[in-house]
């Protein structure tokens, strides 16, 4: 599903794992029988400024500004499982400019 803006309405759909270029991507899992699951961080930033947040993932949507601005969407992420003990978590940021489409 690709991310978008639809008026002032920003959707973006991240999957919060993923390899270097194969493709292939997961979510994060969350714990069972008293285990403690993966943990996930989100962040939008409008002009600098934080306007959402979310700690289950980057799956969704959010109200933007009317107007275009400078934002940047970061995220964190953590896994517990042994299976994962050479790659256990990352920081990736995205910065990007948006504005609603010109009048027509």
């Amino acid at each position: 599903m690709p991310s978008v803006r639809t008026g002032d309405v920003l959707s973006v759909y991240v999957p919060e794992f993923g390899d270097s270029g194969a493709g292939h991507s997961s979510f994060a899992e969350a714990g069972g029988f008293e285990r403690v699951g993966d943990t996930v961080t989100a962040e939008v930033c409008r002009d600098g400024k934080q306007v959402a947040r979310s700690d289950t993932g980057v799956w969704g949507s959010c109200e933007v500004h009317e107007g275009g601005a400078d934002y940047r969407l970061d995220l964190t992420t953590a896994r517990v499982s042994d299976d994962w003990r050479f790659a256990p978590g990352a920081r990736p940021s995205w910065s990007f400019r948006s504005a609603p489409p010109p009048a027509r």
